[in-house]
């Protein structure tokens, strides 16, 4: 089967110097094209070279009308990956492939559209102008349609505020108005870097209906970056899991879900003191767990085959020592499955 989309062994390295301590300095400028300023401040410090790996052999496969999810903490890789299939940045080693074809020997800006958040991007265009005028404007720069106008505010949420200053719209409006912004470009792919963030979630699920009713005629393929697991949830049909650079897991979102009903999450919730971490990790250390610390509680969250008379001992002895704030088991969500498999790979 063909893919529209694949990327084979993608890595991506970044190279870091990091500054030691001082040197002796020596005012010999020979040899020096930076000038008398590079060259002291390379002489004053020391310095040691280190290698970044922001993508390590990244292996994807993307089916045309697919709506595809990377899914991973802040720093895993996701934009990175993005840009280089955006074809704006380029890899280490490794290729991607465009509908079969190397995007090194093809004008890669014609197959994919890349749209930056509102985090990354943002409305650049004069505030005083209404949102359909920006629009305008945007078009005539980059040579676009505006027959794709009205869609751009359909899907984006903003038709009924096309006459609103950009300078009245709010944070979350204006985070809508970017999006609008990158649907003016028609493509077959279409590369989303945390595109919904600040946006409602009301909105959200509206986009998410268009999205996967565009994919769904075939209209488009989506590659999704997002850190928002429910979200991935909601709208991915195959989710990438990155951590670090690396894919960790990956899978159609039902297959996973199937894959770990067998498994209990169970969410312990405990009031918050000193020595806290030291009484999970006594009771309850020897079981797949996860801690998410809040600022009156921490969570306790297991991942179990099923409720061992053990296990109902220990949360029993915690409940006995007047820690137990409330406790929920139920199976797992793609947020639990996420939290797991990032847990494994830090061990």
């Amino acid at each position: 089967m063909s893919f529209i989309v694949e990327t084979i062994d993608l890595s991506r390295t970044f190279i870091r110097y990091e500054y030691e301590g001082s040197a002796s300095v020596g005012l010999d400028q020979s040899n020096n094209p930076g000038g008398v300023f590079l060259y002291l401040f390379q002489k004053l410090f020391k310095t040691k070279k280190r290698v970044i790996y922001a993508l390590r052999n990244v292996s994807t496969r993307v089916r045309k009308g697919e709506v595809v999810g990377l899914l991973g903490p802040n720093g895993s890789g996701k934009s990175t990956y993005l840009r280089i299939v955006a074809g704006l940045l380029a890899p280490s080693s490794g290729r991607v492939l465009i509908d079969g074809f190397d995007i090194q020997e093809i004008d890669c800006w014609k197959y994919v559209n890349y749209i930056m958040g509102p985090i990354l991007g943002g409305v650049w265009l004069d505030s005083r102008m209404s949102v359909y005028e920006a629009l305008e404007v945007y078009c005539k720069i980059f040579n676009l349609p505006h027959s794709r106008i009205d869609f751009a505010l359909e899907v984006s949420g903003l038709s009924d505020l096309r006459n609103v200053k950009i300078y009245n719209l709010s944070i979350g409006n204006v985070a809508r108005l970017v999006l609008a912004e990158g649907l003016l470009k028609e493509a077959p792919i279409y590369l989303m870097d945390e595109v919904f963030a600040g946006i409602s979630l009301d909105e959200r699920v509206k986009m998410y209906r268009y999205i996967k009713q565009i994919a769904k005629e075939g209209e488009a393929t989506f590659i999704i970056a997002t850190n928002n697991v429910w979200e991935a949830q909601k709208l991915c049909d195959y989710v990438y899991f990155l951590d670090k650079g690396e894919i960790i897991s990956e899978g159609r979102v039902e297959d996973l879900l199937l894959k770990y009903t067998r498994k209990l999450t169970i969410k312990i919730d405990l009031i918050k003191r000193a020595d806290l971490e030291k009484i999970i990790n006594e009771q309850l250390g020897s079981y797949n767990l996860y801690l998410n610390e809040h600022p009156d509680r921490i969570r306790a969250v297991l991942f179990v085959e099923d409720l061992s008379e053990e296990l109902l001992h220990k949360i029993i002895n915690l409940k006995r020592s007047n820690l137990l704030i409330s406790i929920n088991i139920s199976q797992p969500t793609l947020e639990d499955i996420f939290l797991e498999v990032v847990e494994k790979n830090e061990n």
